[in-house]
């Protein structure tokens, strides 16, 4: 048994290497290319279903159960084979140097379904982005990244930005 688990293992690392190469695509939408094959994605938001972000729209920020707040993200996936990705999502509020980034990594399970024009798709909806510093963000430029790869090395990167919105209920009223 432990043969076979190492003998996947080296299969699986000689494939990923094996499809590794220069990032390719269309960015015009926002959506950066991806490694091998012709994988893109598009971040959007929606809790529920994938709603496109055009423009920069103003996002109210939703209270997680465990004290934070965060805007939802939505994905479509093209050109990957597997439904389970790993997602790497960063958010960050532009014009405040003293605001790191916040990274949040999961592994997501996709629905397949088709896009409008008729092509397969990965479906990811309502994955909750956090913002730091939430309280006191209403009203402040947000950049959302998210990067979506497979265990064959393939890659895809989208980002956006948005302004963020927080009930005044849940303001701080001490922010600068």
């Amino acid at each position: 048994m432990q043969h076979c688990r190492l003998l996947l293992l080296v299969v699986a690392l000689v494939l990923s290497t094996a499809c590794k190469s220069e990032p390719i695509g269309d960015e015009s939408d926002g959506a950066a290319g991806a490694s091998g094959n012709d994988a893109s994605v598009i971040l959007g938001t929606g809790e529920a279903v994938f709603e496109p972000m055009e423009g920069e729209p103003t996002l109210e920020m939703a209270a997680g159960f465990q004290g934070g707040f965060h805007v939802w993200a939505s994905f479509r996936a093209y050109g990957f084979s597997e439904e389970r990705l790993g997602m790497v999502l960063v958010t960050e509020l532009q014009g405040e140097p003293e605001s790191a980034p916040l990274t949040m990594r999961a592994t997501l399970k996709g629905k397949e379904a088709t896009d409008d024009e008729g092509n397969p798709v990965w479906t990811f909806a309502g994955y909750p982005a956090q913002i730091r510093d939430a309280r006191c963000a209403t009203g402040r430029r947000a950049r959302v990244r998210v990067t979506l790869s497979d265990t064959f090395g393939h890659e895809a990167s989208d980002e956006r930005f948005c302004e963020v919105f927080l009930d005044e209920t849940y303001r701080d009223k001490d922010c600068d």
